[in-house]
């Protein structure tokens, strides 16, 4: 029989003022009446209700609160007097993610939530829009609609998945799965050097990719692969990097995109401007934007002669002129005024198309796969550059990111892997997420049907 929990540790004073919050700031639609309501409330009753908190280290967050916290900000600028210190309970989590489900489950009176705030709430923090009804009632809020909005907007999730790479691989290089999901896409993946154009041949055969997302290795002398020397000689890297953006450039369609996530570590400072600058100027890929990935947290300073890095850079080439291969309706723009500043919105999503994206990567780090991206990171690009049905490649594939989004926004991810180990994990890993999401697939390894 299951036991009910006490997760109120403690109950003490805080200074509100320190408070950090987990909700997007369009999370909850206060209107001018019931912030009146609560300001009032606030005056008449003063302080009588608790807040709500978790402590993560040296940041304490507030999940039942913000709107008060709101109101007592603008009561002290009316020259009210507040104390610094507010009694408030501090509650068990284990982290992010179920601090979030929490702050749905304090949801205020006051406030209604929006649409577009919970959207954003559960793809920060991988909440399931199926588990919502069964834990909380939201008034206003339509699970169904919120169902069909996720789908139209194409937005992803972080899947669970084993993290741990086998010891001994089931795959051998120059292995080739094809696997069937039940949406009927086809998934290509050959373990093999994306720098061999033989492997481009027998994962395209007579087809070629719409776009490319990638990451290649950063020659950081890690030790993340094994058959594979991330410290090479200055030259040897930059040349490694080119002969696979020149196998790239003969499978990627005219005017397909090429996403390159690419940066500078300790070993290697300026590599990534030549490989940048050859992709221009020897292999002929045009230059379409320049993407930072604002990853909200920073890598460990390990010499005294760097600095925290809190964004990677993307570029985005073409090859030849840039062709948006989405419905044209989902480019219209509209200008709005937002804190005083002109700001161009698209009119489906109401958020503004920025090449700035601000995606957090504490949630997909692993002891064995610091280098693995949030599947939100491909999927931005495959959205922008690519229609359902189309191929996106993935020359790195490593724990198989851009292959999750592929699946989750209904294209054909093609890629190559070299590590056999990663190759096990990438397709153990989707294969939980399909049946996981109820569907039946065929796997096959070289042709024959074939179980993990």
């Amino acid at each position: 029989m299951e036991a009910i929990k006490n997760r109120i540790i403690k109950s003490g004073t805080v200074n509100w003022k320190s408070f950090e919050f987990i909700q997007p700031d369009n999370f909850k639609d206060l209107s001018d009446e019931a912030y009146k309501k609560l300001k009032e409330s606030i005056t008449k009753n003063n302080f009588i209700e608790s807040f709500k908190v978790w402590k993560d280290g040296k940041k304490l967050y507030c999940l039942d609160g913000y709107h008060r916290c709101k109101v007592l900000r603008n009561l002290e600028n009316e020259g009210v007097e507040i104390p610094e210190l507010l009694k408030a309970d501090f509650i068990e989590c284990s982290n992010k993610d179920e601090a979030a489900k929490l702050v749905l489950v304090y949801s205020s009176i006051y406030a209604k939530i929006t649409n577009e705030g919970l959207l954003d709430l559960m793809n920060e923090y991988n909440l399931n829009i199926d588990d919502l009804g069964t834990f909380i009632d939201i008034p206003d809020i339509n699970i169904d609609k919120i169902k069909q909005d996720i789908i139209l907007a194409g937005q992803t999730k972080e899947d669970e998945f084993d993290p741990e790479l086998p010891e001994k691989p089931k795959t051998k290089p120059g292995d080739i799965y094809e696997l069937t999901s039940g949406k009927g896409m086809i998934h290509r993946i050959i373990c093999g050097s994306s720098s061999d154009e033989e492997m481009y041949k027998k994962l395209f055969q007579d087809e070629q990719a719409s776009m490319v997302f990638t990451s290649p290795p950063y020659n950081m002398s890690s030790n993340l692969y094994s058959n594979y020397k991330d410290n090479l000689e200055r030259e040897e890297y930059i040349n490694f990097i080119l002969q696979v953006g020149s196998n790239i450039k003969s499978y990627l369609i005219p005017g397909g995109a090429l996403f390159l996530n690419i940066s500078y570590n300790k070993n290697a400072k300026s590599e990534y401007i030549d490989v940048v600058y050859k992709f221009m100027h020897e292999l002929q890929f045009n230059l379409a934007e320049t993407v930072v990935w604002y990853k909200k947290s920073g890598l460990p300073i390990t010499n005294e002669k760097d600095l925290t890095r809190y964004f990677e850079y993307i570029y985005c080439f073409s090859n030849g002129n840039l062709e948006i291969r989405v419905e044209k309706n989902e480019y219209d723009l509209f200008a709005v005024l937002v804190d005083g500043y002109v700001e161009i919105v698209n009119k489906g999503s109401r958020k503004v198309k920025s090449n700035v994206w601000e995606i957090p990567v504490n949630a997909v780090q692993y002891e064995d796969l610091k280098a693995c991206f949030p599947v939100k990171l491909p999927a931005e690009g495959i959205k922008l550059y690519s229609n359902p049905g189309n191929i996106i490649f993935e020359p790195f594939l490593g724990s198989g990111s851009t292959l999750m989004a592929c699946e989750q926004l209904n294209r054909k991810c093609y890629a190559v892997e070299l590590e056999p180990a990663y190759v096990d994990l990438s397709v153990k890993r989707l294969i939980k997420y399909v049946v996981g999401e109820n569907q039946e697939y065929i796997l096959k390894r070289n042709g024959k049907e074939f179980k993990f």
